[in-house]
């Protein structure tokens, strides 16, 4: 792990450079992002978030669709940062990142618009149709079968 972060890191920090020469180049705001994120992800959301990385990631994944408004990835990218400092902090903690639900779900939606076809547009469709239809029928959220046992284990 150690070697992924330090490698993680250095594509960051090479697009930081790239970008004082080329702040119009959203694929290197888009790489900077991802690096940064799954950095990130590696020492935990709430610790890379006390570090300003949340902020960092944000603003370079909302100008690479400044930039690019059709990069798909980009657009899933945010709404995932969203969804993911809203399921590590809450809603309240995450309104101080600038997460929202509702800007994340925006953001997906306009991914699936962009790219119909594309494996990630399905997958999410899916997770999005699960969570409606769970919130829609009141189903709860437990990973359990109706015997009461666990869905990750046989039964």
């Amino acid at each position: 792990d150690l070697v992924r972060f330090v490698r993680l890191q250095e594509v960051a920090e090479r697009a930081r450079r790239h970008l004082v020469s080329a702040p119009e180049d959203a694929a290197a705001w888009y790489w900077q992002a991802y690096a940064l994120g799954r950095y990130s992800q590696g020492i935990s959301v709430a610790k890379a978030l006390a570090q300003g990385l949340g902020t960092k990631v944000k603003v370079a994944l909302e100008t690479t669709i400044k930039l690019a408004p059709k990069h798909a990835d980009a657009h899933i990218a945010l709404g995932a940062f969203h969804a993911e400092v809203i399921d590590k902090v809450g809603s309240l903690l995450g309104k101080t990142q600038g997460a929202s639900k509702a800007t994340g779900l925006a953001l997906y939606q306009q991914a699936l618009k962009l790219t119909p076809a594309s494996a990630i547009s399905a997958m999410t469709t899916v997770a999005i149709s699960v969570t409606a239809t769970r919130r829609a029928l009141s189903w709860p959220n437990t990973g359990r079968r109706s015997n009461g046992t666990s869905m990750c284990t046989s039964a």
